[in-house]
């Protein structure tokens, strides 16, 4: 809910759901305002180990979660739940934390996903019994910037990863777990003034150093410095400094009680190969303490799949069957994509009113609404209240999507389902063909030439994107002949660019926080663009050309 409209919401809850019964009310404020204070101060919850739990979240500062949790630990309270269950979500999402701190460091897009995720669960009857399987299951199923990070990826992260350059807050929390794994003596390295952080092979190389490691010293020091398997704990920093490798075990390592230095006591040297050896059996304890996911779980067979506005699919030669917006657990029936249409205008609009007369007025949307030109097809979407219809299914998609996210609604919540739909990843080619940079080339001079289309500002931010990852561009094509853009090679990548033979070409770049080529701005919840008219035909073509005529 945005700022701005909470006190309209509030009122419409309050007389929705509690009649406007005050002291309910009262009552239902209190209940999640205990449940937060649980979060915030991580010693008041009557079970010591959702304490801790809440605690560790707390450390990694993985706020973003809390809107879930308040659902949970209200589940748990009306005993749909039990505290167990809770205590498996809470290490779950500490795995689930860490894992991104350690890969890629992204939230992008887990706003969107907490505040959807307990219903997403609670759409599966089974959700009672079977909660962490289908919770394990939905995050298993996410992709892009909100994936779950497998070990694969993990495991190469904590071997690669300079972990010493993490914030201090992430390097402790990873070295202090490692520590206090299956130890009888937990050590807390915020409140130590005695322990600090240890490079085994030290920041400034000695001659001596330089001549253990071998003519490769400098390739071996930059590559391995920083990373877990050099890295250990300390209470002699000063005394250890850049002694040679005997030197460090005599003052320390023999004699350290810290289980971090066990291994090091019996080592006869320090290089390459000991660091790798250090960091892969480091590695099996990090994977014991943030363990990927399993799930027994599988979904029923349903007549309907569910898409929504953020799903980056080709929806072309299909047609709507159900339409669910914002929170409403009931469908309703729709016939076609002007229904849709129609049906989430009308939404949009009465869930913010000021901010949509805003939108019809933007040079962005003015055309849609009939401001700039006469509308095409009209669309009565309220009394006196009229939307372009001309426009295909991907033409819709794309209109709702750019609407939706320049008005900060969440994508996540316009869904639909199709009628008698095969999936749609069924047609995204699997071995797509790299149209890489000379190819990409090609086509912008082809779009720039005069044989070209029209020059417009939006085909130069589509020159700009097409130009900026054009290594990495993929071409697939599609079953009926379309053709997309994408970056990289999986279907699941970002979604670039789609176009077809009716008029229009429709997309997205990437989400606010990825890198975007120079000169493209990116919004809170992503770029987009539209392209409408008989240039939008050549196009397709050049980019179908280019596909043929792979360079």
């Amino acid at each position: 809910v945005k700022k701005d409209d909470v006190y309209g919401v509030f009122k419409s809850v309050a007389l929705e759901e509690f009649n406007k019964d005050k002291q309910a009310i009262l009552q239902e404020l209190l209940n999640y305002a205990e449940i937060y204070s649980w979060f915030v101060q991580n010693k008041y919850h009557g079970n010591e180990d959702v304490n801790v739990s809440l605690k560790r979240l707390h450390e990694l500062e993985f706020t973003v979660c809390y809107p879930y949790l308040l659902d949970v630990f209200s589940e748990i309270k009306n005993k749909n739940i039990g505290e167990d269950v809770g205590l498996k979500v809470l290490k779950i999402l500490e795995s689930y934390a860490f894992r991104k701190i350690l890969v890629d460091n992204s939230t992008q897009g887990l706003n969107k996903l907490f505040i959807s995720l307990a219903r997403d669960i609670k759409k599966e009857e089974s959700w009672k019994s079977q909660y962490i399987d289908i919770l394990s299951y939905i995050l298993l199923e996410k992709r892009s910037s909100q994936r779950f990070p497998g070990n694969e990826e993990f495991e190469a992260a904590l071997v690669n990863k300079e972990v010493y350059k993490l914030q201090s807050k992430n390097r402790n929390f990873l070295l202090e777990s490692l520590e206090n794994y299956n130890s009888a003596y937990h050590i807390d390295l915020d409140n130590s003034d005695s322990l600090s952080v240890e490079h085994v092979m030290p920041q400034t190389l000695t001659k001596a150093w330089k001549n253990k490691l071998g003519d490769n010293w400098q390739e071996i020091h930059n590559k391995y410095l920083h990373t877990l398997g050099n890295l250990t704990l300390t209470a002699k920093n000063s005394s250890l400094s850049n002694n040679d490798f005997e030197e460090k075990q005599k003052i320390d390592f023999q004699t350290s009680k810290l289980k971090l230095n066990f291994k090091l006591e019996n080592v006869d040297k320090w290089g390459e190969t000991e660091i790798l050896v250090r960091a892969k059996s480091l590695i099996k304890d990090v994977v014991s303490i943030w363990p990927s996911l399993k799930t027994n779980f599988v979904k029923p067979t349903a007549e309907e799949q569910l898409y929504d506005l953020a799903s980056e699919d080709d929806f072309s030669h299909t047609k709507p069957l159900h339409l669910y917006l914002g929170d409403k657990e009931q469908a309703e029936e729709i016939h076609s994509w002007r229904d849709m249409l129609i049906k989430t205008c009308k939404f949009l609009y009465e869930y913010s009113p000021t901010q949509f007369k805003e939108m019809q007025n933007n040079v962005d949307f003015a055309w849609y609404f009939g401001q700039e030109k006469k509308i095409r097809r009209p669309l009565e979407f309220l009394p006196n209240e009229f939307v372009e219809g001309n426009m295909s299914a991907g033409g819709i998609i794309g209109f709702l999507t750019s609407f939706c996210a320049r008005m900060n609604y969440p994508l996540e919540k316009i869904q639909f389902s199709l009628k008698n739909a095969i999936p749609v990843e069924n047609t995204i080619a699997s071995s797509p063909n790299k149209l890489g940079s000379a190819g990409v080339e090609k086509l912008s001079n082809f779009l720039e030439s005069d044989d070209g289309p029209e020059k417009t500002s939006v085909l130069g931010k589509f020159l700009e994107v097409i130009n900026g990852f054009g290594d990495d561009i993929y071409c697939y094509r599609k079953q009926n002949g379309e053709v997309s853009l994408r970056r990289g090679e999986s279907q699941f990548k970002s979604f670039l660019w789609y176009g077809n033979d009716h008029g229009e070409i429709w997309g997205w770049t990437f989400s606010a926080g990825e890198n975007l080529p120079k000169g493209i701005s990116s919004e809170e919840d992503g770029w987009s663009f539209s392209i409408t008219g008989d240039a939008s035909s050549e196009i397709v073509g050049a980019v179908r050309k280019a596909y043929e005529n792979q360079t």
